[in-house]
């Protein structure tokens, strides 16, 4: 009986965390803002219009790369990211905040669809409300209906992009605005469009690019461990190695000894062949 409990109770706890987990990861993407996905494109992608709808897809980019409302998508993993340049940087967008044009992409148009698309027919959009929850199709309710006779103009593509190939691309982001300012003259007319570069505007001021910083110094007060060193040729021992033999000294000749003890042939001891002659006698 006990045991029965237990599991009962196991199994209630489990039920109530399961929902609170799948509701976090609807937020996990917008964490990293600027990822960089490299998509392998040596220059701008050659685009096509998917027909009946404002949106163009990459027929010849092996990725998930779509362009609607002046900006650039790619579904890369579970995500959506966008971005105003063909090659990133790429900024994630939270599943409650992407277009309606894009979510109504149909099937047939992601070369690299994930697991979770299996078995959905290729002629219509995915279904976007059994894979992110009930919370997600009731917030979003209706971004599978619309009048198919009345669709947005579509956006232009930026041209102007092809003049920077992958060995020309600007680096920085005020590279990438200065470019922009002077070719772009496109505003994107869908809300969500609009409150996506928005977000990137402010993760550009919040977030700085990393920069590698010189050694320094070590500060007044604060040690610093030099590497050993072996003596240069010629260069004197330390005092502490003639401290350590304090009879090496004692046992050297004094070379300015006036009466010449220790030297061969001095005043003070016997030549060799003296000490010879006496022997013999």
């Amino acid at each position: 009986m006990k045991l029965a409990a237990l599991a009962a109770a196991l199994f209630i706890s489990h039920a109530a965390v399961a929902p609170a987990k799948a509701e976090v990861q609807l937020g996990v993407s917008v964490q990293l803002p600027g990822a960089s996905i490299n998509l392998g494109l040596p220059a701008q992608p050659a685009m096509a219009l998917i027909p009946g709808l404002p949106v163009y897809y990459a027929p010849h980019v092996r990725a998930n790369y779509f362009f609607y409302d002046g900006l650039y998508w790619v579904l890369h993993g579970d995500d959506w990211y966008f971005s105003s340049w063909f090659g990133g940087p790429w900024y994630a967008v939270d599943p409650y905040d992407v277009p309606d044009f894009i979510l109504r992409i149909p099937v047939r148009y992601f070369p690299l669809r994930p697991h979770y698309f299996l078995g959905w027919h290729p002629e219509s959009a995915p279904r976007w409300g059994d894979h992110w929850g009930h919370h997600w199709s009731h917030r979003r309710r209706g971004w599978d209906h619309w009048d198919r006779r009345q669709l947005p103009a579509v956006a232009p593509l930026p041209e102007y992009q092809r003049r920077f190939p992958a060995y020309r691309y600007p680096d920085t982001d005020r590279q990438r605005r200065a470019i922009r300012g002077v070719n772009e003259h496109f505003h994107p007319r869908e809300a969500r469009t609009r409150a996506a570069i928005e977000r990137q505007q402010r993760y550009q001021q919040v977030v700085p690019q990393r920069r590698v910083e010189p050694a320094r110094e070590p500060r007044i007060g604060q040690h610093r461990v030099e590497p050993a060193r072996e003596p240069r040729i010629g260069q004197h021992t330390s005092r502490r190695t003639e401290r350590r033999e304090p009879g090496l000294q004692q046992r050297l000749p004094d070379r300015h000894d006036k009466r010449g003890q220790g030297r061969v042939g001095g005043h003070g001891s016997p030549r060799p062949d003296a000490e010879r002659r006496d022997r013999g006698r």
